[in-house]
């Protein structure tokens, strides 16, 4: 278990290098949560626009709260400074005509070009070559989405592993399929959830982003469940289906101290899931 570090660049937001990507932002219940991945042209969430986070032209929203999506504004304004070209938004397709609605009156208030095209996250959104952004089911009280990103390849099939180039392009040539369309999840994103994020296809990420949002022993978690969060006791219910290589836990609550937050994953985690966790905060 480790928590993740801040950097001269992001202070006071954090870094989290994941290898092939990024992972930069800030995710505190009710203040603020935001994750730029800048390696795949992305954003999800804006709680606020930090200037590291505006030149990605994707930003999914996940939902409405204003500590999620209450930067879009300041976001827009940034980009049409920078002269950038529109801003794709995603929100959840319940959120779709208001989202249009609201930008279009910012505009006019505002008196600004902004230039955006919004989607909803039922449809399939290309990142960039192989990369795909879509939702999936998250249990919030207000409508929401989750989001997977993931990476489609054409691998060779093995019986033509051992084929020379010419005979491979022959086979190819001939009409014969050659290869196999292999689709990874690389990562997962909650948003603001109830446990339940753990039943879909988010634990089969490579990185799963999930929230924790509280971790007291004495607390009605019928309420936490009602306002649509997270309770350290819904991650332990559900730790042992968890396959994602890195776990990273977001959208503590600042009540916590990361001695008291560290205290609570060692109590109730298993150690195969403590040996991949990173706490976001």
């Amino acid at each position: 278990m480790q928590f993740a570090k801040p950097s001269k660049e992001t202070d006071p937001y954090l870094t989290l290098d994941c290898g092939q990507f990024q992972i930069m932002g800030k995710s505190i219940a009710g203040v603020e949560t935001i994750f730029a991945i800048p390696q795949w042209n992305l954003t999800l969430d804006s709680g606020r626009a930090p200037l590291f986070a505006v030149h990605n032209d994707y930003l999914a929203l996940t939902h409405w709260h204003l500590d999620h999506a209450g930067g879009l504004a300041h976001f827009l304004s940034l980009r049409c400074l920078n002269g950038l070209k529109p801003l794709h938004i995603i929100v959840p397709p319940e959120k779709k005509d208001q989202t249009d609605d609201f930008l279009n009156i910012l505009k006019k208030t505002a008196e600004s070009e902004l230039s955006y095209i919004t989607h909803a996250s039922t449809e399939n959104i290309s990142l960039q070559k192989e990369m795909s952004l879509i939702g999936i089911p998250n249990f919030h009280c207000t409508p929401s989405t989750g989001y997977l990103i993931t990476q489609t390849k054409n691998k060779l099939k093995k019986e033509f592993e051992r084929f020379s180039e010419a005979e491979i392009i022959q086979a190819k040539k001939s009409g014969t399929t050659i290869t196999n369309t292999i689709t990874t999840p690389l990562l997962a994103f909650s948003g603001d959830s109830k446990g339940e994020f753990f039943t879909t296809e988010a634990i089969r990420a490579q990185y799963l982003l999930m929230e924790c949002s509280f971790f007291e022993e004495e607390m009605n978690v019928q309420k936490i469940d009602d306002y649509g969060h997270t309770h350290i006791q819904d991650w332990k219910k559900y730790a042992d289906k968890i396959e994602s290589e890195v776990v990273i836990m977001t959208h503590t609550s600042q009540r916590y101290s990361h001695k008291e937050i560290e205290a609570s994953c060692q109590k109730h985690l298993p150690k195969s899931l403590l040996d991949r966790l990173v706490v976001f905060r």
